[in-house]
């Protein structure tokens, strides 16, 4: 017992070495980004600028306006913020931008905010185009932050509901009402900045009928050493 103890004290000071050099918030929804503390929080981090540049990737949600204007409604209507629509999804406007000119642009960001949506398809969408890579080296000078999806890929995993048939890309549009809950939770890794298990939605039962918070500690026990943030 005793050295059960030490090993998460020791993790746990590992997280706080980590988290010095990091800015980042994680929310439970995507939408909550545009909440005025949130908001507060996000500019906070920032610092004191007369512009603060901040570069939406809404990847996820397959780069949908609706979700873009919800989740960064807090800052466009702020005259300080500079809000960039960066859409890199297949479901993007072709051409996309150059892996350069994507790399400037989050190089240039004060803020980088992620949307809700499919975890899965945007961590994969960002390995094939080389965005991951790009996001790991500006962590130490950008403000990270996003809900759900968006709060999942700052972390080493997250519990995640990327098999929800009514999240791909393709949504089949013959899906019948049992089909749509016929799905299951799964860990999906992130780009590994904080070492934990990411449950957002902590206390939501989803469309399959399985509380998260349940389903997220039996996923617990297949890796015991790893602590869970559940928002």
């Amino acid at each position: 017992e005793r050295q059960k103890i030490l090993r998460r004290c020791a993790v746990l000071l590992a997280l706080d070495a980590t988290m010095t050099s990091l800015r980042i918030v994680a929310a439970g929804r995507g939408r909550t980004m545009s909440l005025p503390k949130i908001v507060d929080t996000v500019l906070q981090l920032a610092g004191q600028k007369s512009t603060v540049n901040i570069v939406y990737l809404g990847t996820a949600t397959y780069d949908k306006q609706e979700p873009y204007l919800v989740q960064t409604e807090g800052y466009r209507r702020l005259s300080q913020c500079q809000v960039v629509k960066l859409d890199v999804s297949e479901a993007a406007q072709k051409p996309l931008p150059s892996i350069e000119a994507i790399q400037a642009t989050l190089e240039a960001a004060h803020v980088v905010l992620v949307s809700g949506g499919n975890t899965l398809y945007a961590m994969n969408r960002w390995k094939e185009l080389g965005i991951d890579k790009i996001l790991k080296s500006i962590a130490g000078s950008t403000v990270l932050c996003g809900g759900s999806a968006g709060a999942i890929v700052w972390f080493q995993d997250g519990h995640s509901d990327s098999m929800d048939p009514t999240t791909f890309l393709n949504v089949d549009p013959n899906l019948t009402e049992e089909q749509k809950k016929d799905w299951k939770y799964i860990r999906v890794n992130g780009l590994g900045m904080l070492p934990l298990l990411c449950v957002p939605h902590h206390d939501v039962t989803q469309s399959n009928g399985f509380p998260r918070s349940l389903d997220s500690d039996a996923m617990m026990l297949h890796d015991p050493g790893q602590l869970c943030l559940g928002i």
